[in-house]
């Protein structure tokens, strides 16, 4: 044996059964390729003949014939029918975002009357707790609030109630004059009772004594404008008096004081105006504050403040004022009460009528006494003569206007005397002032 010889061994398979020829026309389906029964249906009903003799029908009915008969055996394949397919449920799938997950739950198709109720809960951490579903709810969720505590309300509107009583009362002080917290009395601000009450009869007027009068019960109780015993050459007393002032104004400057005097005239009421204390103008005065009320209330359509104006008796040292200067003084006080009264009462009266003859006796014998005592006014130096100078120049019109009146009964007249009246009253409260700081006791 050769070596290096080799045998090759060849394994041949056997030859495959051939088919028999099948004639054109019928759908040959070999047993291996029926897989899919549907796509044995589908071949089966969807083949057509591609032939020369599908034109000649004779040739083809003798194909047919002579073609033998093949059984294969096929099973039977069930026709198909296209029915709906239900729906299957979707499983649910936990989403994870990081460390939030949220939990997976059945499907919300229909509404859940448990997660959404009409009730709401009360409280938002019940309904997170109950359901784990309070974050759809927040935007739904309502809560009840108390009302504001009585007790804020009550506190809320004394305080505003306090607030506007303070600032109405400052406001009313300073259009009236009076001081915001009041202290002592003040002699010029502050009345007295017993000073409003005192009757109208004017005092009488003694002429002074130059050698002093003696004796227990003159000396304790010196007659008025008379200087008394022991003090004879060391002081002298003026009297004291309160009017009630109607003011109708207090202005910022000078002008706007000048303007409302003129809109007063211009009415035909009566005009007074004082600088001491505020650019102030007065539309009238009474011996009361009851009169003066009803003084008020004839001038319409304005807003009229009451003041009083005026003071206590002061005792004045004879250096600065001589026996014969109170006197003038006290005679001026006694015109001015006179005067103020007639004109007063006239303007309440619905139709006025001139003085009966005891008051025009009783005026005249006033101006008298006062036309007598002006003689000191030269005594005087100083600012207080020029004082009682504008004082005897404004009772001098206060006359003539009342004279005008006796003949020729109006209201325009009684205002003028009104005018008058006021302006002796300011002139005397300067001359007052000028010789105050020398007040003894």
């Amino acid at each position: 044996m050769q070596p290096k010889a080799r045998m090759t061994i060849r394994i041949e398979q056997p030859a495959k059964p051939k088919l028999p020829t099948t004639p054109f026309g019928h759908a040959i389906v070999s047993k291996e390729k029926l897989d899919d029964p549907y796509d044995e249906a589908i071949e089966t009903e969807f083949t057509t003949l591609n032939s020369p003799y599908q034109d000649d029908i004779h040739a083809l009915e003798e194909i047919i014939r002579k073609t033998e008969t093949v059984n294969w055996n096929m099973p039977s394949v069930p026709s198909i029918r296209v029915t709906s397919v239900p729906s299957l449920p979707i499983p649910s799938v936990p989403v994870t975002n990081r460390d939030r997950s949220v939990p997976s739950g059945p499907s919300y198709d229909e509404p859940d009357e448990g997660r959404w109720s009409v009730v709401l809960p009360e409280d938002e951490e019940e309904a997170e707790s109950a359901g784990g579903n309070g974050w759809y709810n927040r935007a739904m969720h309502s809560r009840e609030e108390n009302g504001p505590s009585w007790g804020r309300v009550f506190l809320s509107v004394a305080a505003a109630v306090g607030t506007g009583a303070l600032f109405g009362y400052i406001v009313l002080s300073l259009f009236t004059g009076e001081p915001l917290f009041p202290g002592k009395p003040n002699e010029v601000n502050s009345p007295s009772i017993q000073a409003s009450s005192e009757p109208n009869l004017a005092p009488t007027v003694k002429e002074p004594s130059t050698t002093g009068v003696s004796g227990s019960t003159e000396s304790t109780n010196p007659v008025k404008g008379e200087v008394s015993g022991e003090n004879a050459s060391a002081s002298v007393q003026i009297d004291g008096d309160i009017y009630y002032m109607l003011q109708y104004g207090v202005f910022q400057n000078e002008d706007s004081m000048e303007t409302a005097v003129g809109q007063l005239r211009d009415k035909g009421y009566a005009s007074a105006s004082e600088i001491k204390d505020g650019y102030r103008v007065y539309v009238g005065m009474a011996r009361s504050r009851d009169e003066a009320e009803l003084l008020a209330t004839q001038i319409r359509d304005t807003e009229i403040y009451i003041k009083p104006l005026g003071g206590e008796p002061i005792t004045v040292s004879s250096d600065m004022l001589s026996a014969g200067g109170a006197e003038f003084m006290n005679a001026s006080g006694s015109l001015m009460r006179k005067l103020a009264q007639y004109s007063g009462n006239g303007l309440l009266e619905k139709q006025p009528q001139a003085l009966e003859a005891t008051d025009q006796a009783a005026l005249q014998e006033a101006q008298r006494l006062w036309q007598g005592a002006q003689a000191s006014i030269d005594q005087m130096g100083g600012s207080a003569a020029e004082d009682a100078r504008a004082l005897v120049l404004a009772l001098n019109s206060a006359l003539g206007s009342m004279t005008e009146f006796n003949q020729e009964p109006s209201r325009f007249h009684l205002w003028n005397v009104q005018s008058a009246v006021m302006k002796a009253l300011i002139s005397d409260q300067e001359l007052r002032t000028a010789i105050q700081p020398s007040v003894v006791g």
